[in-house]
Order: C-alpha cells, then structure tokens, then sequence
C-alpha cells in the first residue's frame, strides 16, 4: 500500500512539475474593423452601433473620476469600456502606455472596438461609450490635463474633423 502511495504522490510530482503556466496568446486586432472619426461615431450613433470600428482619438485619463476618448475638432467625448480581450490584443508597448505607472495621462492613439450607448424615452441615443477591443499605437502627449487635447500638435496627430 505504502508503494502504492508513494507511487500515485511521484506520479502527481512528475505532472505538477511538467505544467506551466502559458501566457495568454495575444489576440489579433479585428480584420474587419470599419474606418472612421470619432465624431462621425457621435454625429451617427446608429449607422456604427456594435459595429466593429477602428477610430483615430485623445484617450485621457485625470485622477480617479476621468477616464474618456476625445477628439478636439467636434468638441465631444465617450466614455471607455476596456474589453477582456484588451490586455492580450494589445502588442506590450501599446499596453504600457495605457496600464504604466502614471495614472493622469493623454495618449493619442488609434483603438478597435465598438460604440454603445443607452437610448433615452423619446428614442434617442444617448450616454456613449466606446468598448474598447484593442489599442493598435499610442503615444503619450500629456498628463491627462483637458486642454492637451486642443494643443495644434494634438489636433494634427488626430486628425479627426467634425461629420458634415
């Protein structure tokens, strides 16, 4: 019996010994992400509602109560959803700038996901936010302050112009 025991806890060492503990396999951004601004997003809720989307934006983050996706040419602004699958899509240079050590940042960047919002009782769209699958660049401009997003250099970076 005590051969037996011995035997089984060997076998369990062996298995135990031979696991290891894989990292997450690094989630490809979404190939069929449709171009656009940010502002056509805001302009036309439900022309991109659950639509996969790739956007060019301000991400900023200021102390604890302030996180948005920005962009200065149309003034408005969307609350962000990171999704689960955020940490592996994003290469670790791009994640870095999202999830380092300074917590008031401005980034701009280019982010893949999805528009949702809440719709109101006459119908209409309202409360955005953008969800967030993937973050393909980002570079930091700023320390989360709102007026980095209206700096001329930003602006250029962005690109993003009001929907006519």
């Amino acid at each position: 019996m005590r051969v037996v025991a011995l035997s089984l806890l060997a076998l369990l060492g062996c298995v135990l010994a031979g696991r290891q503990d894989t990292p997450a396999v690094p989630q490809p951004p979404p190939t069929v992400a449709e171009d656009t601004t940010l502002c056509d997003l805001i302009a036309h809720p439900k022309d991109y509602y659950q639509k996969v989307v790739r956007i060019r934006a301000v991400f900023r983050r200021a102390g604890e109560d302030f996180e948005g996706v920005e962009c200065a040419d149309c003034r408005e602004w969307v609350r962000p959803d990171f999704e689960e699958a955020f940490d592996s899509c994003t290469k670790p240079g791009v994640l870095k700038r999202f999830r380092g050590k300074r917590f008031d940042v401005t980034i701009v960047t280019t982010l893949v996901g999805k528009l949702d919002y809440s719709i109101n009782a006459g119908g209409k769209p309202y409360g955005f936010w953008f969800r967030i699958m993937c973050a393909e660049k980002a570079e930091i401009v700023g320390r989360g302050h709102s007026d980095d997003v209206y700096r001329p250099e930003v602006r250029r970076m962005v690109g993003c112009k009001p929907a006519a």
